[in-house]
């Protein structure tokens, strides 16, 4: 959301009303920088999706069910749509979970892997 051209084309839907579009966006609250409050705030997005007369809905990135009765029901809009899921970067794996350092590659050990791998598992 940080591209000028995402905005451009925001626009362009809009005046197109293009219908058959959807936008699922993942705001996860955490860009490479950090918190992106601290570091340049887009304010409130769905407003903002709201304020270019595309239908804005959000939900639980994590609960599918939830994703899957939001779509269900966009479906039926006659206008361009955007579901938000929010989401938690790296959930399920404790050491990446909602850190900014993440977004590029990190190295880790065979150890950490294998207790990454461990822990998904006992959530199953």
């Amino acid at each position: 959301m940080y591209e000028g051209s995402t905005w451009e084309s925001l626009l362009l839907l809009a005046e197109l009303k293009l219908d058959n579009v959807f936008i699922i966006l993942d705001i996860n609250n955490n860009i490479i920088l950090g918190d992106p409050k601290k570091c340049l705030s887009l304010g409130n997005i769905k407003n903002k999706f709201k304020s270019f007369d595309i239908y804005t809905d959000e939900c639980d990135g994590h609960n599918f069910i939830s994703i899957q009765k939001k779509l269900k029901k966009m479906n039926q809009i006659k206008k361009p749509k955007c579901l938000i899921v929010n989401t938690i970067k790296g959930k399920g794996f404790k050491m990446m979970e909602n850190k900014s350092k993440w977004h590029y590659w990190n190295q880790i050990t065979n150890q950490e892997y294998k207790n990454s791998l461990l822990s998904l598992e006992s959530k199953q």
